[in-house]
């Protein structure tokens, strides 16, 4: 990223990220325009990340740290917008003030996309492949015999831009609902198909490398094998569903994305790190969000790292 910012033909105008609150736009500005960094300000912002204890995750933060320095070394013109993706309202149903529900941000995400595409900016969209991907997503609510589908802000934007927008999955572990999940009989992650296109990388020495999915073999991977944990592909994707499932047997990844950027093994992933991002203000928003029962930053972070186990503390 330092060195693509030293490039007026590539550099990006904007960069949108899943993990901060359109309520925080002004704030985010502050820091990546700011002559000093602000640190205090990025903790604010992944407070109101969509999570009902925030994303207290180093890497995150430094995300807005690494643009800060690209924008310190470059004149007002030409330095690098945030924006920040997540509606105010799902704030609101963390507090239980509202409904809203996290399937409206996908729509919210496509909207602010295209804003910043029509007039004229080259765009990073960071965030996870569920958003980034261009699929129907789907679940079935409870006492229903029917999936409620809906389109993902990679889907849309890619849709209504089919030229001006590529899509890349960045290679990791098989993803679960609540993150990466451990192979107990390896101790590390899942991998995808079980290895099998790990190897593939190794073969040509683990070096990192972005290829695009036309034309060659990856294009008919399908997504059984690259989501599904291993004897597991049944209860996920089906070949006829009758209930409107939209994880069918025959998605192909080239469906969903153009591009892989391969950086390192799966075997070699490590969790990220959790920082402690718990002002008094936001414990207190954190205690009642956990009925009274988390009351301090360590025990916030312990929950934290209760949902994603391989997480490391400082």
């Amino acid at each position: 990223m330092i060195q693509v910012s030293q490039d007026d033909a590539v550099r990006p105008k904007v960069v949108a990220l899943e993990f901060g609150n359109e309520m925080d736009q002004a704030t985010a500005r502050r820091v990546t325009h700011s002559a000093t960094f602000m640190p205090d300000s990025v903790k604010k912002i992944l407070q109101h990340a969509p999570d009902v204890f925030g994303n207290p995750y180093k890497e995150y933060f430094d995300v807005f740290k690494c643009i800060w320095e690209i924008n310190s070394k470059l004149p007002e013109e030409k330095k690098i917008f945030i924006c920040l993706l997540d509606p105010a309202g799902v704030q609101d149903s963390f507090n239980q003030t509202s409904i809203q529900r996290s399937r409206d941000r996908d729509m919210s995400m496509f909207e602010k996309l295209r804003a910043d595409l029509i007039n004229g900016s080259k765009v990073i969209f960071y965030a996870g492949q569920a958003h980034t991907q261009r699929q129907v997503r789907g679940y079935k609510p409870r006492n229903r015999e029917i999936y409620y589908n809906y389109p993902s802000a990679g889907f849309l934007i890619k849709s209504m831009y089919p030229n001006d927008v590529y899509t890349i999955d960045l290679w990791a572990p098989v993803n679960t609902g609540l993150g990466y999940a451990v192979n107990p009989q390896t101790g590390k992650w899942f991998e995808k198909c079980d290895g099998l296109y790990d190897r593939a990388f190794e073969i040509n020495g683990n070096k990192p490398c972005g290829f695009d999915i036309s034309g060659s073999v990856w294009g008919d991977i399908t997504m059984e094998d690259y989501f599904s944990h291993p004897g597991k592909e049944d209860d996920f994707y089906q070949a006829h569903p009758t209930d409107a499932n939209t994880y069918t047997k025959d998605i192909r990844l080239s469906k969903l994305i153009d591009g892989i950027v391969f950086i390192k093994p799966s075997s070699e992933f490590k969790g990220g790190t959790l920082i402690d991002i718990y002002t008094d203000d936001f414990i207190e928003v954190c205690r009642r969000r956990s009925g009274g029962v988390l009351n301090t930053p360590s025990d916030i972070l312990k929950e934290v790292n209760e949902w994603h186990p391989l997480m490391q503390h400082p």
